[in-house]
């Protein structure tokens, strides 16, 4: 753990460093709220798009998705 002054909101937090030496400059409340707001972004803006656009996007997503291929276990 260190004390760090988050870039967001400016206060003297202490939170978790990453043991590969990664920075951290948000507290953990400015990041959760960040991604609220990025989610909230994101739905509004599918909001505004027909049915029609929105079904497209997953048909898009569905033919262009590949997954990975993992063997079935072995006993």
């Amino acid at each position: 753990m260190t004390t760090i002054t988050c870039t967001v909101c400016g206060e003297n937090k202490q939170v978790i460093v990453p043991s590969s030496g990664g920075y951290v400059n948000e507290c953990g409340e400015c990041k959760e709220r960040i991604r609220a707001e990025m989610r909230d972004r994101h739905f509004a803006e599918l909001d505004a798009l027909t049915l029609e656009e929105r079904v497209r996007r997953i048909e898009e997503w569905i033919y262009e998705y590949k997954p990975t291929y993992v063997p079935p276990p072995r006993f």
